[in-house]
């Protein structure tokens, strides 16, 4: 044998022995269900058109199984007239579905259903589509159908999550989702459910939110949905910095939302609240700004945008643009527990007490639970010198009081503020029992009390004196 024909023999033999070992690599993915993996590893695979038929077919269902719909479609095609398969039949509902609509997709399903009607991938695919067109009894038995003919059948369980979720059975939902997980823990569809498990979980379990996230992000590092939803997680829990790099790179990969970019403005606006360093604050202050400006301009009504900005504004000194700010968010959402307040305190500090009054009172009617508000309310009262509705509003603030926290600042504040009032009027009974009641919660500014000339006759009692000497303070 010639040295030429040895040559191109073994260079063969390396040809086979590599395409052997990408095509061992792309099937461990697919059976993994690591589907977009997969389908970029059989690509190279098919390139040449004269891949086998079930090489062709596991490329285009990795396509198909991660949403890939414009590079599945002629894999697609081709296979299914060679008559295809349940499974090829189910990824074309989809695949036709998403590229050109619920009702073309319909006509196909149909088609394949009369075809495979005993088979589980299809009438999960079915089942589908039919939630999407809304009927939903049709796509709980389609679905519940699928799971008989294919208990393991992950979408199908992912499918029944969504219908429970949306009926409001959260309960079966997790459920649903957590079964669809276990079958496919490091497919696509598993992103998407974990992402949503997160959302379930993220206000009353903010710690198991974040595993789910990190699961999810452990099978698709880029994920803009499960990275956005971890920036929102621990912004909720304070966890500020981390909170802006996982939106800010959310929102680099494309996912401009209007959620992201708030939770961004809100993330800068608190971490600019907790920042000792001036130059830093400024910094984070413009930040927060600039992606509320961002979002108020792609989005105009999104809610709490303008009140967001309008706090800005009022830190970075600009209190008449945050007036503007505040009083357009009223104009769209009149009801605005957080404006309303917002834009009354500040009209308090600018000396309009009766604009901040009136707008404090709407807030509070919303919300009767509100101790920190009627507090403010009272205090607003005593600074017009009106001290028969500063007892009321304290009295108000008292009774809310007792149903939150102790340790909370109500607990010394309104009873201190209460003891004044009743020194006002002379009930020195009165103001002692409302001034143990201070000391009791926490209050200890002697300079304070001894700064109230209503307070003299109260301070002299013996229970005030035994008070102060076990407080310690002197």
């Amino acid at each position: 044998m010639s040295f030429a024909r040895i040559g191109t023999l073994l260079g063969w033999m390396l040809l086979v022995g590599c395409s052997n070992g990408a095509r061992q690599e792309a099937d461990r993915l697919y059976g993994e269900t690591r589907y977009t993996e997969a389908a970029t590893a059989y690509e190279p695979l098919v390139s040449t058109g004269k891949a086998e038929l079930e090489l062709q077919r596991r490329y285009a269902l990795s396509m198909a199984h991660s949403g890939q719909a414009t590079k599945a479609e002629p894999v697609l095609s081709a296979l299914m007239q060679k008559g295809g398969d349940p499974e090829i039949a189910a990824a074309w509902i989809d695949v036709v579905t998403m590229l050109k609509g619920p009702e073309e997709g319909w006509a196909v399903a149909q088609e394949q259903l009369k075809r495979f009607m005993g088979e589980a991938a299809v009438r999960r695919a079915v089942g589908t589509l039919a939630a999407q067109r809304g009927d939903f009894a049709a796509a709980r038995d389609h679905l519940e159908q699928a799971l008989k003919l294919n208990p393991k059948l992950a979408s199908a369980h992912a499918n029944l999550g969504d219908l429970r979720l949306r009926a409001g059975d959260s309960v079966a939902a997790m459920e649903f989702y957590q079964r669809a997980i276990e079958q496919e823990p490091k497919s696509p569809m598993s992103v998407r459910i974990r992402v949503r498990l997160a959302q379930m979980l993220a206000e009353t379990k903010p710690d198991q939110a974040l595993n789910l996230l990190k699961e999810a992000l452990q099978v698709e590092p880029n994920a803009p949905d499960a990275l956005a939803e971890l920036g929102k997680v621990m912004a909720s829990m304070g966890l500020f910095d981390q909170a802006i790099d996982y939106l800010k790179e959310a929102y680099e990969l494309k996912l401009e939302r209007g959620d992201v970019m708030s939770t961004l403005g809100f993330a800068f606006l608190q971490r600019a609240s907790r920042s000792p360093d001036a130059a830093a604050r400024r910094q984070d202050l413009l930040a927060a700004r600039m992606w509320l400006n961002r979002l108020i301009e792609r989005q105009p009504s999104y809610r709490g945008a303008h009140n967001n900005l309008g706090k800005v504004l009022v830190q970075l000194g600009d209190g008449e643009q945050a007036e503007q700010a505040f009083r357009q968010e009223l104009t769209l959402y009149p009801s605005s527990l957080e404006a309303l307040t917002n834009l009354g305190r500040y009209l308090a500090e600018q000396g309009q007490l009766e604009q901040a009054r009136e707008l404090l009172v709407r807030a509070f009617e919303i919300d009767r639970r509100q101790v920190v508000l009627a507090s403010e309310l009272g205090r607003l009262a005593l600074s017009q010198n009106d001290w028969s509705e500063a007892e009321n509003w304290y009295q108000n603030a008292w009774q809310l009081c007792q149903q939150v926290a102790w340790g909370h600042p109500c607990r010394s504040d309104v009873p201190f503020q209460l003891a004044r009032i009743a020194g006002r009027k002379r009930d020195k009974e009165g103001a002692v029992q409302y001034l143990l009641k201070a000391l009791e919660g926490g209050f200890a500014d002697l300079g304070r009390l001894r700064a109230e000339g209503e307070l003299r006759p109260a301070l002299g009692d013996s229970r005030i004196i035994q008070a102060l000497s076990r407080s310690g303070t002197p």
